[in-house]
């Protein structure tokens, strides 16, 4: 069952998983209900995460704010949960289903003590308490012949207070490296409160969504003082072993989250029952963090007797991309159109020892796959010199995902699948993957011709002070709305037209007729737009 395809789609398109039945229950009335009762808030399985935000938006109108607690802690994480895009299409059962350890919502579920009901019709309807579903690495207490129908969130009540934390490495549109649900439950005893109940929910932390047992049960009874950190950070270490070789890393700064989110709660919640003891320096650490919403003007002097410079004219094709109406590569269908995908390496550094294409060629819809070996012209190239890499190897792959060869189909999906089929033996070479590697293993290239203006060394050593470090910065992805395509037509003898979303037409002119042995007058590059650039499309398209 699959509502928004936000995560299937992502395991169809990039993992290969297999799906042959999909089923859309996006208009099922029952598992789009969403109503209250004097209890709480009853979610349907399909209700879009946006439509559960309107919707919670509008309860913490109508009813008092002690009872809404759940709410409000809801509605922080699914601020900052994906984009609206995503919010508009992802369903809440979705996101509780996959049971990805790092979800936003479910560590408030959890702390929210939530009541999962499912369905089937053998069985009919069981509740579960969702403490007890995630068993392992997205892995559920759900049968296969059983769906999620609904989510159970209890109201809070006077002197429960409720709320939710999120770090990840930015603040929109991003994964969580810690998330958090931190709810308590308190009773006034003469001047103090004492925690009659307290419930967490970490993501982040373990293969699944967590709670934490111990620290729960110590802290019951207690005085809410400043007395209950040191114990309360204690058990919450073993209620959160991390080892130091966890899957995601940043264990030292994953395992501070986990206490510091608490020590934010304990502030809010504090400030809220005794705001005359909390310093202002200590109050400055609650406020949810608040950006204003950008903008900017731009100051300039038109003239018109150099029209159209210096005037304030739309572009071009603006009207025609705001509208959808602007036509990219990949917009460009043709009739008896063959598809290509490329068969990468799976090593890093291999010598190729055999390819065997057998069961591609028979995969449906597959006219051929082709290896540098087939290529009519030259298999070098380079942006500058063309001896910096081959087209496709034939001997040695030299990186991860260098295209090896290609297969060609009827449909790109067909071509895709197909290319999965292509089995590569490797002989795995020595591999350098990292610069202290290459450094160890004296892995350079050629010193590089450049402007020498005095004397580095020498300079350092008339230094008074030296400062000394290292610093190293992470790769980039290019992230283009369009990615890399061409359109190829050949035309009469050895000519060829290719509608292409490069940023250098005249190098993929070049680099065209240099593979195809042909000479550049024979191709006709045409570039109708580009849907994002940055450099990457100047020589790989």
């Amino acid at each position: 069952l699959v509502v928004g395809n936000t995560e299937v789609g992502i395991d169809r398109k990039f993992k290969h998983i297999k799906m042959h039945i999909i089923i859309a229950p996006t208009h099922i009335p029952e598992l789009n209900k969403l109503y209250t009762t004097d209890e709480g808030i009853h979610i349907g399985s399909s209700v879009t995460i946006a439509d559960l935000q309107k919707f919670l938006q509008e309860l913490t109108k109508s009813l008092p704010a002690h009872k809404t607690q759940s709410c409000t802690a809801l509605l922080h994480q699914i601020r900052w949960f994906a984009g609206n895009q995503i919010r508009n299409a992802a369903a809440v059962g979705g996101n509780v289903c996959t049971a990805s350890p790092i979800s936003d919502l479910n560590p408030v579920f959890i702390a929210a003590k939530a009541i999962l009901t499912m369905e089937s019709l053998d069985n009919g309807e069981k509740q579960v308490n969702i403490r007890d579903f995630f068993t392992a690495y997205r892995k559920v207490l759900m049968e296969d012949n059983e769906i999620l129908k609904s989510i159970f969130v209890p109201f809070t009540v006077e002197n429960e207070f409720f709320h939710a934390y999120k770090q990840a490495r930015r603040r929109d549109d991003d994964i969580a490296i810690v998330t958090s649900g931190i709810r308590v439950r308190l009773e006034p005893d003469g001047g103090e409160h004492k925690i009659r109940e307290i419930a967490f929910g970490y993501g982040g932390m373990a293969p699944t969504t967590v709670f934490c047992p111990q620290t729960e049960e110590q802290l019951v009874g207690k005085v809410w003082n400043e007395d209950l950190l040191p114990l309360a950070y204690e058990f919450l270490e073993k209620d959160l072993p991390l080892s130091d070789n966890a899957p995601g890393g940043m264990i030292q700064f994953r395992r501070t989250l986990t206490t510091s989110f608490f020590y934010k709660f304990f502030l809010r919640v504090t400030n809220q029952l005794y705001p005359d003891k909390i310093s202002a320096k200590e109050k400055s650490a609650i406020p949810d963090f608040h950006r204003d919403v950008s903008h900017g003007i731009q100051v300039y002097q038109t003239n018109e007797s150099v029209a159209p410079i210096t005037l304030p004219i739309v572009h071009a094709g603006a009207h025609k991309q705001v509208t959808g109406e602007a036509l990219y590569t990949d917009d460009m269908t043709r009739e008896n159109a063959v598809h290509g995908a490329f068969v990468c390496s799976t090593k890093a550094h291999a010598r190729i020892v055999s390819i065997d294409a057998s069961d591609a060629l028979e995969y449906r819809g597959v006219v051929g796959f082709f290896t540098g070996k087939d290529i009519p012209g030259a298999n070098e190239l380079g942006p500058v010199i063309r001896d910096e890499e081959p087209l496709f190897p034939v001997d040695v792959v030299t990186a991860m995902n260098q295209p090896i060869g290609i297969i060609v189909a009827d449909t790109q999906e067909n071509a895709c699948e197909a290319a999965l089929l292509v089995r590569v033996v490797y002989e795995e070479l020595p591999v350098n993957i990292t610069i202290e590697g290459a450094i160890e293993t004296e892995s350079y290239y050629d010193p590089i011709i450049g402007i020498v203006d005095g004397d580095v060394e020498k300079a350092l050593e008339q230094c008074d002070h030296v400062i000394s470090g290292e610093m190293s910065s992470g790769a980039q992805d290019h992230f283009y709305l369009e990615p890399h395509t061409t359109l190829a037509i050949p035309g009469e003898g050895k000519e060829i037209q290719l509608f292409c979303s490069t940023q250098n037409p005249s190098k993929t002119q070049s680099l065209v007729s240099h593979v195809l042995g042909i000479t550049d007058s024979n191709v006709v590059v045409k570039v109708k737009r580009m849907g994002g650039g940055f450099g990457g499309k100047e020589t790989r398209s």
